[in-house]
């Protein structure tokens, strides 16, 4: 990462701090608005819903300090809260979260905004095609962070009826763009992921894996997420969700929980 930096002392920190921030923080920008927005079957073809959250995180990162000569490891759980706002339609979806976390001495948050248009709803085989663009703020002791990241991707859609199943396997494009108090630095980086979710009644169940490849960096890091969402009427639900990401330098699980209102 080559910062700008007016600031010698803190460059190591700034650098290491900047590229693990930035890939071990809570929600990823391909978070899928298609896969946000199970609900039981209801009378219109779109519905809107609302879904504070609450829970932890658990974040770990090693960083090299200059002033021991060594790498140092970091490990810290903190509360997390989230508001997720969704809209979902037979082909086209839209997904807004924000959220809060503290973990590592640091103060962190954001929005991620995400939409989705597919074909042909009833479709065995289709397509699918999304896009994202995320915003972080993360503030440390002499230190703040701003992370831009805009997400576009695409693939196609299987539909198994019978087992009430969907695949959804991608690829696409991110660009990450970090800016510090001390500089800024930016990297084109590659999406591939493969997303599977089951559909029955009032239980709803989504599974997604991906990795982003910095070749730039020559750093790959991994996501693995999964949401568990269930009725108990039309109109009211509870959902966990689970995700863990893992860099070369850093490992981040959290966990989220909390009502869904449907409208």
């Amino acid at each position: 990462m080559s910062f700008q930096t007016r600031g010698p002392s803190n460059f190591s920190r700034i650098a290491a701090l900047a590229l693990v921030m930035a890939t071990a923080i809570v929600t990823r920008a391909d978070d899928d608005a298609a896969t946000s927005c199970a609900a039981p079957s209801r009378p219109t073809d779109s519905l809107f819903a609302i879904a504070p959250a609450a829970g932890f995180d658990r974040n770990e990162y090693s960083a090299f300090n200059p002033f021991t000569g060594r790498s140092e490891v970091h490990k810290d759980t903190a509360g997390e809260y989230g508001l997720q706002c969704s809209y979902s339609g037979p082909q086209i979806n839209l997904n807004n979260i924000f959220f809060y976390t503290d973990p590592n001495n640091c103060k962190a948050w954001g929005d991620i905004l995400a939409g989705s248009v597919s074909g042909d709803p009833q479709a065995q085989l289709t397509w699918c095609v999304g896009g994202s663009y995320t915003w972080h703020q993360i503030e440390m002791p002499g230190i703040s962070l701003r992370i831009h990241e805009p997400l576009a991707r695409a693939g196609p859609l299987f539909r198994i009826s019978d087992w009430h199943v969907t695949f959804n396997p991608y690829v696409g494009y991110a660009h990450l763009a970090v800016r510090t108090t001390y500089g800024s630095d930016a990297w084109d980086t590659s999406v591939y992921g493969i997303l599977a979710r089951w559909d029955w009644r009032m239980l709803h169940v989504m599974v997604q894996y991906y990795l982003q490849d910095n070749p730039a960096k020559d750093q790959v890091y991994q996501v693995f997420r999964t949401r568990l969402l269930a009725f108990v009427t039309r109109d009211l639900g509870f959902q966990a969700r689970v995700e863990y990401l893992r860099q070369y330098t850093s490992k981040d699980l959290s966990l989220l929980c909390g009502p869904v209102l449907v409208f």
